[in-house]
């Protein structure tokens, strides 16, 4: 009777342990991801040493992998394509396959020179499309430049079904305009503000002047219209100004945005509609959604993952007014625009705006703008500036993609740690690096980034 009692008992230990190992299996498997952060970074000749690489761009597609592409290390001279069948093996050199998709004054790409900043990858009807900045290096282009700062936003694209190996083409460089109808003989006259080109020219007053930054560009869908945001850079008194020319402020969407950083200049998010057939490269009816108004926007103020305004030691570059690297969520009958703020050291931070997925995108009024950033530095954990980001899906849940530093101050050159000098321009710093993390909602149905990682 007891020997029976005993092999009863047995039995139930060893289907509750075998119950609990399934447990512990089950618990294992749908666990959050944790990425080994960075998730890429280049190796610097000194071996352990490991360089950055910033705007990372990861696109999940249906072939099961993960397509990766950042703005290269702090020389800008080259756009690489990174796939592996996980995030982390991205990071992996046995594991990621790389090549390098542009190489500026050559081949395909001849009519475009360095800096080749916020490279994307889409697949859209079929054909990759990649969307970038670089400087024209066209000389029968109006907006041929040798200036590294009057960068243009452009389009390649590639028909091969895998893009590692395909053959790129440049498809041209994006030329928008005010208006509603795209008229190509009308894009350098001056005369009227809602034909010409406002990627190519800045309007202060009555004069058009041939020289402006804009960069960052995305495309995306609403519905069955197709959409382009990107960054540039806009003037008191110029096409995009509502109020009165010379005030020192920019006045769009019922909103004042005063020159905080002292700097004449807005970098703004602007927004339009795609002309269908021509490759991305075709705008109408742009306008500005968005630009920096408040004190953490040009790195007056710098917030810490705490949502408190933190002192921190902290190398600053220049103030500058910085609304940049538009992307793009849809979730929860909302669109979400979230985009970088401030200048890129440690300030750098993300900031968001949302709208109806049924409302006008194109006006900034039904916009609505977060006071706060939503994503910033994390003290704590150590990670500094975190910014320009893109989203995508790991195992079934949301992901940030995004680049950051793990000091507080800047570098003018990678090396040793007794070789670290410091430098006043993040872009010098090479120790930008693409990072990722598993985001929530909150109960409003805006995204939640939690602390950067």
């Amino acid at each position: 009777m007891k020997k029976s009692i005993f092999g009863v008992v047995s039995a139930l230990l060893s289907v509750y342990m075998l119950t609990a190992c399934v447990s512990c299996n089950e618990e294992a498997e749908t666990a959050v991801p944790a990425f080994a952060n960075p998730i890429y970074s280049l190796v610097s000749g000194y071996g352990s040493t490991r360089v950055g690489e910033a705007d990372p761009w990861v696109y999940k597609h249906s072939d099961g992998y993960y397509y990766y592409t950042a703005s290269y290390g702090s020389s800008f001279d080259r756009i690489q394509l990174k796939r592996a069948k996980t995030i982390d093996l991205l990071d992996s050199g046995d594991s990621a396959e790389v090549t390098t998709i542009v190489t500026p004054k050559s081949g395909n790409f001849a009519k475009v020179a360095s800096y080749l900043w916020a490279p994307e990858i889409h697949y859209i009807d079929g054909t990759w499309y990649l969307f970038f900045t670089g400087v024209c290096y066209d000389s029968t282009d109006a907006a041929y430049s040798t200036s590294v700062w009057a960068v243009k936003n452009y389009v390649a694209k590639c028909s091969s079904s895998d893009p590692m190996t395909g053959e790129w083409t440049l498809a041209g460089r994006v030329r928008a305009v005010k208006g509603s109808t795209f008229d190509a003989s009308a894009l350098e006259d001056s005369s009227d503000v809602n034909k010409m080109d406002l990627t190519l020219y800045r309007y202060a007053g009555d004069t058009a002047q041939a020289w402006i930054m804009n960069l960052d560009g995305t495309p995306f869908k609403v519905g069955d219209q197709w959409y382009y945001a990107w960054a540039e850079y806009v003037y008191d008194g110029g096409w995009a100004d509502e109020g009165e020319s010379g005030d020192g402020i920019l006045t769009f969407g019922g909103r004042e945005h005063i020159d905080g950083a002292g700097t004449g200049a807005w970098s703004a998010i602007l927004m339009g509609k795609v002309v269908d057939g021509s490759d991305f490269t075709q705008v109408t009816d742009v306008r500005p959604v968005t630009a920096p108004e408040y004190a953490w926007e040009w790195g007056e103020e710098v917030y810490d993952e705490n949502g408190e305004i933190n002192s921190f030691d902290m190398a600053h570059s220049a103030l500058v007014n910085v609304n940049e690297g538009p992307a793009i969520l849809q979730r929860n009958g909302k669109i979400f625009l979230i985009y970088s703020a401030s200048a890129c050291d440690a300030s750098y931070c993300l900031g968001m705006l949302s709208i109806d997925a049924d409302g006008d995108l194109l006006d900034a009024s039904k916009w609505t703008k977060s006071e706060t950033p939503v994503f910033t530095s994390s003290v704590g954990n150590g990670i500094y500036g975190p910014g320009h980001c893109s989203f995508t899906t790991y195992k079934g849940y949301d992901v940030i993609v995004y680049h950051a530093r793990t000091w507080p101050k800047l570098y003018s050159y990678y090396g040793r740690t007794n070789n670290f000098t410091t430098a006043s321009d993040g872009l010098s710093d090479p120790y930008r690096t693409g990072r990722a993390k598993v985001f929530t909602w909150n109960k409003d149905g805006s995204p939640n980034f939690g602390e950067a990682e």
